[in-house]
C-alpha cells in the first residue's frame, strides 16, 4: 500500500499533492527536525538512499505503508503520528475564483 498523488507517470512534471500527502511530509520533517537528525541520517536508518528519502519528505515519491512503519518504530511512535493534519497556519492557502 502506498500513499500515492494519483499519477504513475515518474516524468518531471509537477504532480498536484493531496492533503493527505501534504500533511504526512509535513510530519516527516517535524518528526526528523525535531529529532535533529539530518535526511542523510535517517536514510541510513530506513537504508535507503538519502535522494530517495528526500523525495518522500518532499512529496515528489510515493511512500509506501512498510515505510512509514520503518519510520514509527524509528521515531518510536505510531504511524497515526504522520497521517495527523496539518496545522492551520500550515495549510495552503486557497485562492478564490471570481467570475
Amino acid at each position: 500500500m502506498t500513499i500515492s498523488s494519483g499519477y504513475h507517470d515518474r516524468s518531471k512534471r509537477k504532480k498536484p499533492i493531496s492533503p493527505l500527502r501534504r500533511a504526512v511530509c509535513f510530519n516527516l520533517k517535524k518528526f526528523r527536525e525535531l529529532a535533529g537528525w539530518s535526511q542523510r541520517y535517517t536514510a541510513q536508518l530506513l537504508r535507503m538512499a538519502q535522494p530517495s528519502y528526500c523525495a518522500i519528505e518532499t512529496g515528489r515519491d510515493d511512500i509506501r505503508l512498510e515505510t512509514l512503519e520503518k519510520l514509527a518504530e524509528v521515531f518510536q511512535t505510531d504511524v497515526r503520528a504522520f497521517l495527523a493534519p496539518l496545522p492551520s497556519d500550515e495549510k495552503p492557502k486557497r485562492t478564490r475564483k471570481t467570475a
